[in-house]
C-alpha cells in the first residue's frame, strides 16, 4: 500500500522514496514502497526520527541494484546476444590470462579443421571419378610388372595380343577388351591448326565404356579406316557446331604425316576426371 507521511519530515521521506520510484519497476514498488515506510515507522518509535530518515534512505540505496532495475526489462526484452557476449568476453579473458595453452589450443584446433577439410576435399574428389562410365566396377586395366637386364622398369603397356586372346581363351572370365594408346597429333581444318592429345583405340569403346554420344552412332563409328570420333569441344573449336558427322579433319603424326580422317560420331564433353581419356593426365579429345 502507498502511504503518505503527515508529520513535518514528511518531505524528507517522500524524497527518498522518490528516489524508489524513479529507479524500482513498477510491479515491485508497491510491496517495496510498503515494507519500507513500515520499517519507518518502527525505526521511529526505537531510534529517533532523525536516525529512522536515515536508515529509510539507506535502505531504499540498497535497493538500488542490478537486479531490482534490470528486472522489468530482463523479462519482458530478453536478448540472446547477452549471453553470447558474456561467454565471449569470458573466453578472451581467459586466453589473455593463458596464453600458451590457449596458443597450443587454437593451433591444434585450426591444424584439424585444416585437415578435416583435406582429407573431405579428397574424399569427395574420387568420388568424382568415372562418374560417366558404365559398368564401372567391373572394368579392370592390365599392366605388365617386370624389369629388363638392367633392373629398369619398362613401360606398362602390355603386348596387342593379350585382351583378345584373354576374352577368346577365358569367356566366362572376360566379356570384351579395349586396346589404346595416347598420342600427340596435329589436327587442322582449312586455316586451323591445334595440337591435340589424342588416343588410338579399337571400335570396343561404347561397347566398353558406354560413353554417350551427340551426333552419329555407335554402332560402326569406329569400325571403318581413317574414321574418328571427337568431343563435342573439338567440334565447335574447328567447326562453330556440334553436328559435324561425315566430316573430315586432316590429322598430322611424326610417323605418318598428314592423312584425313571423316567423324563419324560426336562425343558429349567428357568428364575430366576418368580412367580412359584422361588416364595419366593425357585429357584426350580425339
Amino acid at each position: 500500500m502507498k502511504m503518505k507521511l503527515a508529520n513535518k519530515n514528511g518531505k524528507e521521506c517522500f524524497g527518498a522514496l522518490k528516489i524508489l520510484r524513479w529507479f524500482c519497476p513498477s510491479h515491485l514498488l508497491e510491496e517495496i514502497e510498503g515494507d519500507l515506510l513500515q520499517k519507518f515507522e518502527r525505526d521511529k518509535k526505537t531510534f529517533s526520527e532523525r536516525k529512522a530518515r536515515r536508515k529509510l534512505l539507506w535502505n531504499v540505496i540498497l535497493f538500488f541494484r542490478p537486479g531490482i532495475m534490470m528486472r522489468n526489462k530482463f523479462s519482458i526484452h530478453l536478448n540472446p546476444w547477452l549471453m553470447f557476449n558474456s561467454y565471449m568476453v569470458t573466453m578472451f579473458r581467459s586466453m589473455i590470462k593463458q596464453k600458451l595453452n590457449s596458443t597450443i589450443t587454437i593451433l591444434g584446433l585450426t591444424v584439424g579443421i585444416t585437415f578435416a577439410l583435406l582429407i573431405g576435399v579428397f574424399v569427395w574428389g574420387e568420388f568424382q571419378v568415372n562418374q560417366d562410365i558404365s559398368d564401372v566396377q567391373r572394368i579392370h586395366l592390365i599392366e605388365i610388372k617386370q624389369k629388363d637386364v638392367d633392373g629398369n622398369m619398362p613401360p606398362f603397356f602390355v603386348p596387342a595380343l593379350l585382351g583378345p586372346t584373354a576374352v577368346d581363351k577365358y569367356p566366362t572370365l572376360f566379356e570384351s577388351c579395349y586396346r589404346f594408346r595416347d598420342r600427340g597429333i596435329t589436327v587442322s581444318k582449312a586455316d586451323k591448326h591445334f595440337r591435340i592429345q589424342s588416343m588410338i583405340g579399337d571400335s570396343t569403346l561404347f561397347e566398353m565404356f558406354g560413353f554417350k554420344i551427340m551426333h552419329g552412332s555407335s554402332n560402326h563409328s569406329l569400325s571403318r579406316p581413317n574414321s574418328i570420333v571427337i568431343t563435342e569441344k573439338v567440334a565447335k573449336q574447328f567447326f562453330s557446331r556440334t553436328d559435324v558427322v561425315d566430316e573430315t579433319l586432316s590429322v598430322t603424326t611424326e610417323v605418318k604425316g598428314m592423312r584425313d580422317y571423316v567423324i563419324t560420331a560426336v562425343l558429349h564433353d567428357l568428364q575430366k576426371k576418368n580412367s580412359v581419356s584422361d588416364f595419366m593426365n593425357m585429357n584426350a579429345q580425339v
